[in-house]
């Protein structure tokens, strides 16, 4: 039978809470004319996530370290990374307001903020009352990811030599890694760095990077949507060799000194609804 067959079926499978979480079932469909079996069609559905944990972070802090677990706002974790090194997938981490750094050392150039598959991260967060994430307000609790380990960036980009290449990294993860509400600065080659991965990256602002997102590999395929990526001093966004299913809509990409969105190599990705202008390159 051809695909729109009338002769054709769908089967629609109902995900029950006895399947596991983060996994995946396997559908099965045999096909036979009269005794003899014809066809047998196999078709894998993701389970997606439930009933995980809420890891909170909170810059401010004054919980004891030895008390810090992340349950609640008192006892949130005071380091991003401590949260990361907890989280398991189909958690998410709550983040509050505040200025988080991969390293406090100078010159620990591969030290990043890697997302995990199935694990939420996001920004926004007043921190003290939130219990739903709906609460959050992201463009007022400012949540900043800065590869600046001294705080010297302010002086220009001569003092940038010393800051982390990647602040964010993603790589292998799938779209139900999530980075969602952070202002993300300071990555000396990269502000988010995509690497055979496929994260949402949903409401940030993405500024004074060297590149704003750079995206790698044949399997990388992330969805890029209502993000502020402007100040790079490269390109806002370099795809370098990605899946043409990657999703870049509704972002505004403006006076980075490269191109806004440049294409060095790989498929034609999908490019909607983006606001693009002021940018350097010629």
């Amino acid at each position: 039978l051809a695909a729109n067959d009338v002769e054709c079926f769908t089967v629609r499978v109902k995900v029950t809470d006895a399947a596991i979480p983060n996994s995946y079932i396997t559908n099965r469909a045999k096909m036979y004319s009269g005794q003899s079996l014809i066809k047998v069609a196999t078709e894998k559905t993701d389970v997606c996530c439930w009933g995980g944990e809420i890891i909170r972070v909170d810059a401010a802090v004054e919980c004891d370290p030895n008390d810090q677990d992340g349950a609640t706002w008192e006892t949130a974790y005071g380091k991003l990374q401590d949260a990361l090194a907890q989280a398991s997938p189909c958690d998410e981490i709550w983040v509050a307001q505040g200025t988080y750094k991969p390293t406090e050392s100078a010159q620990e150039w591969q030290a990043t903020f890697d997302m995990i598959d199935y694990v939420g991260i996001y920004g926004g967060f007043a921190g003290g009352f939130e219990n739903e994430r709906q609460e959050r307000n992201w463009p007022v609790y400012q949540t900043i990811l800065s590869g600046d380990p001294n705080g010297d960036d302010a002086g220009g980009w001569e003092y940038r030599q010393d800051n982390v290449y990647k602040v964010v990294s993603a790589e292998n993860v799938s779209n139900a890694a999530v980075l969602d509400g952070f202002i993300i600065i300071g990555g000396y080659n990269g502000g988010i760095y995509i690497d055979d991965g496929s994260p949402t990256i949903n409401h940030n602002i993405i500024k004074d990077n060297n590149c704003g997102v750079y995206i790698k590999g044949k399997e990388s395929a992330p969805v890029i949507e209502n993000n502020w990526i402007y100040g790079n001093k490269d390109y806002g966004i370099t795809i370098d060799d990605a899946d043409s299913q990657t999703m870049i809509n509704n972002n505004t990409v403006v006076y980075n000194e490269g191109a806004g969105i440049y294409r060095k190599a790989g498929e034609a990705v999908q490019i909607r609804s983006c606001i693009l202008w002021g940018q350097d390159a010629n």
